[in-house]
């Protein structure tokens, strides 16, 4: 920025202060004594000189030569690696009276660079949390509070400390960073998800998802975050027992090219889509997924859940006991890292197959509707392979999804699904058919006409 657009600068506060005098001279002779001081190793007139001049300039409101002066001193201190006093220096020039709003900004930025310079651990994290002091509450360094925040947040989380690592980064409202680049957006919230996924607090992960929109990841720029981004919703999902969502947003992640690339990456990814497929609702959304996975070009290489999926694409009764005896026994290892891509535990295993089977049933439940109008409590468990218990149970259930229409008929122990028409359902289905038949009369009517005439025609040319 040029020397006129500093006529006028802002302190902390706000208020407009006009600059009385230009000091740059004065502080290019500041600056070269200092030089020399330094030389000489005669730091304590370089820090006196420092501050006469910083009060001087404070006072005519000169920014630049202030921030020129300022900045050379605290590069002196980081020179020599004087980190206690480098500390004491930028808390006392952030509570100086009438203060620069630009000074602070250019005092936050120019120690930042210093924090890789610092050796010793305490002393860095201490350094750190003065800066964010100073930061703090200033909308002009919020970009700077929220990466020193990151880095408190990374050192707590390496010492096995999640929840301090979480408390980092947990105000942080980075979505309303105006001057943040959106790609550094996407990575704080992120890692804020992370963090709250590592807490098991699922209900504000979902809230910071919510904040990030897909399409601001460039998937060909950040690669890398997009595919972060994919895994994090997944998850998200996959804990929430969104199982259809966990298929569309894993489908979407196995595009990205250094995923399809990779097959350590993909197998799982791949591997979880699909097992997330045979717990999603019987719908036409579950159809339409199902047949997009199934034309993938590495669907063929899934063995056993190629062979489970393809079960279900088929109207054909699905043997539980069959799986049970060739497939359950592996579903444990499909569970587990390196096939699945999360983290299950035992109890959630069963819970898992327990779904599995329930989807079972009510494929076949589906296949035998199709092909029975009504059938007998005794039959449809032999279909099912449960008690007849179990059956009331599970058809139950399915009534309760909309997955079939069924009535039992208790005393005759009968299951009929065929649906009972409301006197409203039946005149209008009696109102189609009688449409269907007068259809049908116009179009035979026409073909006889035509025929007649066609006859008449001939007789005549025979003639």
């Amino acid at each position: 920025m040029t020397d006129a657009e500093f006529a006028f600068v802002l302190d902390v506060k706000g208020n407009v202060i006009k600059r009385d005098k230009n000091m740059s001279e004065e502080a290019e002779r500041v600056i070269e004594l200092s030089n020399n001081y330094v030389d000489e190793n005669r730091l304590e007139e370089v820090f006196q000189l420092a501050f006469n001049f910083e009060k001087e300039a404070r006072n005519a409101a000169d920014f630049l030569s202030y921030s020129r002066v300022i900045l050379n001193m605290l590069d002196v201190m980081d020179h020599f690696q004087l980190w206690d006093t480098l500390t004491d220096t930028v808390v006392k020039l952030s509570k100086r009276r009438g203060q620069f709003k630009q000074a602070i900004v250019d005092i936050v930025q120019r120690c930042v660079t210093f924090i890789d310079h610092i050796e010793d651990r305490n002393t860095r994290i201490n350094f750190i949390k003065t800066l964010i002091q100073v930061s703090e509450n200033k909308i002009y360094v919020e970009n700077e509070l929220a990466r020193l925040s990151m880095i408190l947040s990374k050192d707590a989380e390496e010492r096995q400390n999640i929840d301090e690592a979480f408390n980092f980064l947990r105000d942080l409202q980075v979505e309303s960073y105006g001057d943040m680049p959106i790609e550094e957006k996407n990575t704080f919230m992120l890692e804020q998800c992370r963090l709250c996924l590592l807490k098991n607090d699922l209900v504000r992960a979902q809230i910071i998802s919510n904040k990030i929109v897909s399409s601001t990841i460039d998937g060909e720029k950040f690669p890398d975050l997009k595919f972060k981004y994919y895994q994090t919703m997944m998850k998200i999902k996959f804990l929430q027992k969104a199982y259809v969502e966990v298929v569309q947003i894993g489908i979407s992640c196995i595009e990205l090219k250094i995923v399809d690339e990779d097959p350590l990456v993909f197998s799982p990814i791949f591997k979880t889509i699909i097992l997330c497929l045979f717990l999603c609702p019987l719908d036409q959304t579950r159809k339409d997924l199902s047949i997009r996975v199934s034309s993938h070009r590495h669907f063929i290489g899934m063995d056993l859940l190629r062979t489970i999926l393809e079960k279900f694409m088929v109207e054909e009764l699905i043997s539980w006991s069959d799986i049970e005896q060739k497939y359950v026994c592996n579903f444990a290892a499909l569970l587990s890292p390196p096939n699945f891509s999360f983290f299950v535990t035992e109890e959630e295993a069963k819970n898992y197959l327990t779904l599995f089977r329930s989807r079972v049933n009510e494929h076949n439940l589906i296949v035998i509707q199709h092909c029975y109008c009504q059938i007998s409590m005794a039959r449809l468990s032999q279909l099912l392979h449960l008690d007849v218990d179990e059956t009331e149970v599970v058809l139950c259930r399915a009534v309760c999804d909309h997955v079939v229409f069924a009535r039992i008929n208790r005393p005759l122990q009968i299951v009929v699904f065929k649906p009972v028409l409301s006197s409203t359902q039946i005149l209008n289905e009696y109102l189609m058919r009688i449409e269907n038949l007068f259809n049908n009369i116009g179009h035979v009517s026409t073909l006889i006409n035509t025929e007649s005439e066609f006859r008449k025609s001939a007789g005549q040319i025979e003639c």
